[in-house]
């Protein structure tokens, strides 16, 4: 079942899942397309929670999968943990979801001020936009500190951002928690063609590759990874490092 609003909106698709979820045997709630900046507001048994970075069956117990497009933002995902932990909540995120840092809500709440677009300033459309502009941060680099170190000071130079190593050290906090908390699982999840041992060799290859670029110096990472991950010309890496081609 697919639960769709369609009037930008409070239309009630938190309060639709809760109850399929309730009327379903073995349901899994997908959160297919969004990401962090949502409000599905669920009253069940009493309880009353806004959920963003869960699915709505989770007073249920129902478990979420967090697809590859949807944003997902560690720092206020370990806020809402915190208040939904009595509740023992499951969450799935496929590795390739964007990644939201302190970052992109900055530079999202300081364009909100000036072009006043109603906004709700959680960073979602700076992170699409980031991601499409080769800047890419994704669930798997949480988990392999020295590259997403360096990708956050890309993404920290690409808004031209200030006091970055706090704002990186108050990240690097809330991942660390939150690494913990998550089940790293790819659409494979929801498709049984999809065997483990495919799943294993992808998550091996992605670790000998984060290895290697996490044992160079960073003048030397910065650029491999704008290439090989972000996908950047090689003029567009001189120009962004300032450096010759």
């Amino acid at each position: 079942m697919i639960v769709v609003g369609c009037n930008y909106g409070d239309e009630g698709k938190g309060l639709t899942t809760s109850f399929l979820c309730s009327r379903t045997n073995n349901p899994l709630v997908v959160r297919f397309n969004g990401g962090h900046q949502a409000g599905h507001t669920v009253v069940y048994e009493g309880k009353r929670h806004i959920f963003s970075g869960f699915g709505s069956g989770t007073l249920q117990g129902v478990p979420t999968y967090w697809s590859s497009f949807c944003t997902f933002y560690p720092c206020s995902f370990l806020r809402e943990y915190k208040l939904l932990k009595s509740n023992n909540p499951t969450i799935y995120v496929n590795p390739l979801c964007p990644v939201t840092t302190p970052f992109d809500i900055d530079y999202n709440r300081a364009t909100e001020k000036e072009k006043k677009h109603g906004s709700v300033g959680m960073g979602f459309g700076a992170t699409i936009q980031r991601q499409e502009n080769y800047y890419k941060l994704f669930v798997q680099d949480l988990f392999y500190e020295n590259v997403l170190i360096a990708k956050l000071r890309q993404i920290a130079k690409y808004y031209n951002a200030t006091d970055v190593e706090s704002q990186i050290d108050y990240f690097l906090n809330s991942v660390k928690e939150v690494k913990k908390i998550i089940r790293i699982a790819d659409d494979s999840i929801l498709d049984s063609r999809e065997t483990p041992d495919l799943v294993a060799s992808r998550k091996i290859e992605y670790e000998l590759l984060a290895t290697g670029i996490a044992n160079l110096p960073e003048h030397f990472a910065a650029p491999l990874l704008l290439r090989e991950v972000s996908d950047m010309s090689y003029k567009d890496i001189a120009d962004h490092l300032s450096v010759p081609v």
